[in-house]
């Protein structure tokens, strides 16, 4: 029983040990360490390129297309009305039907769900005179238990 309680107390203190470190004081003229080091001693990392059509090209699994109901929310600290659409047919219908209300309101879009780049400009150009950028829903999917799209989130509902 005692080597299970002695056991216990090493591998928390090794996580103490192992913890990152802290920033205590910074006089604004900190230097970075690695003008201090040999290149032997810099760490080095493999230079990958990135993947741009894995950014360009989001994918919300919690949402597809489909109807929603309206429903009453309170987010009062959302800085503008928020639309989240697809590359689909009916999200670009939905967005080509509702851009004059949307550009009026200053809503701002989200392309939560894309097949390829082409189909991202074809939302964008669709979109014309509004701010809107291809990225992931899944948080506000989470967090607004959201299913379908194309949607609007304002700070009172969140509707189609």
């Amino acid at each position: 029983m005692s080597r299970i309680i002695s056991f216990s107390v090493l591998l928390i203190l090794s996580t103490l040990v192992h913890a990152e470190p802290k920033v205590i004081f910074d006089s604004g003229r900190t230097t970075n360490a690695d003008r201090y080091l040999s290149p032997e001693q810099k760490p080095s990392f493999p230079k990958r390129k990135p993947n741009i059509t894995s950014l360009i090209t989001p994918r919300t699994p919690e949402m597809s297309v489909g109807k929603v109901e309206r429903r009453n929310v309170e987010l009062p600290y959302l800085p503008s009305p928020l639309f989240l659409v697809g590359t689909d047919k009916i999200s670009i219908n939905w967005l080509s039907q509702h851009r004059q209300a949307l550009i009026k309101a200053g809503a701002v879009g989200l392309i939560v769900n894309s097949k390829s780049a082409s189909d991202i400009q074809h939302v964008i150009h669709t979109a014309k005179g509004l701010q809107i950028s291809p990225a992931s829903g899944s948080d506000l999917a989470k967090q607004l238990n959201l299913h379908h799209y194309p949607i609007l989130i304002t700070r009172t509902q969140i509707a189609q």
